[in-house]
């Protein structure tokens, strides 16, 4: 699965990015599922909460009771799959209600940056495929990545 953000215009379709959280699903769960069990045990959900987490957020313990849909101790993939449907039902409930802003490309000045940063790394990549010598082109959209970005 392949797309292209800035040189097609358009967002990734549907089923790409069901395909890409599918993907993503995956590859968290089994970094979580340290003994490859095939389950999530409270001690390894616990491994992951980072250092500098809030001290006033919610507890690790509560928050691995809500993605154990049977109680059991641990999560499988598919309760880890089912919490993420639910965040992402209740994301797109906040976004309809007006209580987030909506997906979609950024406005702006951000919207150049992106482009200019986009656009940079193009042509890097073309430069380094066909050896083209494109050292004045990359410092130009250098330059705009850069003062685009921090205006």
């Amino acid at each position: 699965m392949s797309f292209s953000i800035a040189g097609s215009g358009g967002a990734p379709s549907p089923e790409q990015i069901k395909a890409m959280r599918a993907k993503f699903e995956e590859r968290a769960f089994a970094a979580a599922d340290k003994d490859a069990n095939g389950s999530v045990s409270k001690a390894e959900f616990a491994s992951l909460k980072p250092k500098d987490a809030p001290a006033d957020g919610p507890s690790t313990d509560e928050v691995f009771s809500k993605i154990d849909g049977n109680g059991d101790g641990n999560v499988t993939k598919s309760e880890f799959s089912a919490f993420g449907d639910k965040l992402a039902s209740q994301l797109g409930s906040l976004q309809a209600a007006g209580g987030l802003p909506p997906q979609g490309p950024p406005p702006g000045k951000a919207a150049d940056a992106y482009k200019a940063q986009s656009g940079l790394l193009s042509t890097l990549s073309s430069a380094k495929t066909d050896g083209a010598d494109a050292d004045g082109e990359i410092a130009k959209l250098l330059k705009t990545a850069l003062s685009t970005s921090t205006a």
